[in-house]
């Protein structure tokens, strides 16, 4: 517990699980590190599907190697230590992680994460955290590149600034499925409900 809020951190899982601020729920559910999502119609590439399959993305197992936590003055740093990797397969990720809890909610985070594998592959199709928040928070205001989806083939044509939008108007309904909603050079961004809660 911390001024005004609660933080739930699962040693099993190696995640934060639930975060309170005042009487809102933020995250309700998890805060996990995730390298793959569903394939799409650019990964028909054979270098790229054959390179992922081969790390079998779809299928790693997460094995908490270790948390440590410690608090000095009025902050809590809670180190994690772990490992994706497919069953019986030698290639996958190490990753160490730290949580800076401070006394006033806030959660600062840092990721490193080491490819285990003796080719690396040219890209991956994600590396990142799937954050689940409250069904409330639907509303988000970022500063980055926008106000439409912006990737490494089709970032120039938007321009850095402020922008706001709620999740549906994320989503991009293509003919084909492929990536949306994806907002690239982000300094900061918020995510509120509709009493900006």
């Amino acid at each position: 517990r911390f001024i005004g809020s609660e933080l739930y951190f699962n040693k099993t899982k190696g995640e934060i699980v639930k975060f309170v601020k005042g009487d809102e729920t933020i995250i309700n559910g998890g805060f996990s590190l995730s390298f793959a999502r569903a394939y799409i119609d650019n990964d028909k590439k054979t270098n790229l599907r054959s390179a992922w399959d081969a790390i079998d993305l779809h299928n790693l197992v997460k094995v908490v190697q270790s948390v440590e936590l410690k608090k000095v003055k009025r902050k809590v740093f809670i180190d994690v230590k772990k490992k994706y990797q497919a069953e019986g397969n030698t290639s996958g990720f190490k990753t160490t992680e730290r949580f800076v809890v401070q006394a006033d909610g806030i959660i600062d985070i840092s990721v490193t994460v080491d490819y285990l594998g003796t080719t690396v592959p040219f890209t991956f199709p994600r590396i990142g955290y799937e954050v689940y928040l409250n069904k409330n928070i639907d509303e988000s205001m970022w500063y980055g590149k926008g106000p439409g989806s912006s990737y490494k083939d089709r970032n120039t044509g938007m321009q850095i600034g402020i922008y706001s939008a709620n999740v549906d108007q994320h989503f991009v309904n293509y003919a084909r499925p492929q990536e949306n909603g994806n907002k690239s050079q982000v300094r900061w961004a918020t995510f509120f409900n509709d009493a900006h809660k």
